[in-house]
């Protein structure tokens, strides 16, 4: 189980890493918003307006689920923040290095802000999530899957 994950989880960071690098994702982002135009457009232009942050918000979602595959996959307490400070670094590399891969991305700081509140937010609800299923029982089902903290759960039942 903890292998499957961990591969989950490296499809996660590749597939968010060549999301970030590739032109195509731009155009994708743009037939959305077109399409959300088009189909109610009396709500949806006043919104759009108003979006001072541009894909910020898209940043957040994606760097916020790898981060969840990242501490599904990671066994202990050390391993998850170690985890969670490469991802971070890694992120951030991701967007000072958009020039580099793609003809039209440009480096954004607060595309960059939005990968850390993804990626915090994420250790936050999973740290939440964590902490009400051990206060109901559920002793272990944050490292659920994991060789060595099961063991642990089974005893403590």
């Amino acid at each position: 189980m903890i292998i499957r994950r961990r591969a989950v989880a490296v499809a996660a960071v590749v597939g968010a890493t060549a999301l970030m690098w590739s032109d195509g994702a731009v155009g994708v982002w743009q037939s959305i918003v077109a399409f959300a135009l088009r189909s109610n457009e009396a709500v949806t232009s006043t919104v759009m307006g108003a979006r001072q942050w541009g894909d910020a918000d898209l940043h957040v979602a994606v760097w916020g689920a790898v981060a969840v595959c990242v501490l599904l996959a990671l066994p202990s307490p050390r391993a998850k923040w170690q985890g969670l400070v490469c991802l971070l670094a890694w992120s951030w590399f991701v967007e000072l290095a958009q020039p580099w891969f793609t003809e039209i991305r440009s480096r954004q700081l607060v595309d960059a802000l939005g990968n850390t509140v993804g990626i915090i937010g994420a250790y936050a609800v999973m740290s939440v999530w964590a902490r009400v299923r051990r206060a109901r029982g559920d002793a272990g089902s944050f490292f659920a899957g994991s060789e060595r903290t099961e063991g642990l759960a089974a005893r403590e039942r």
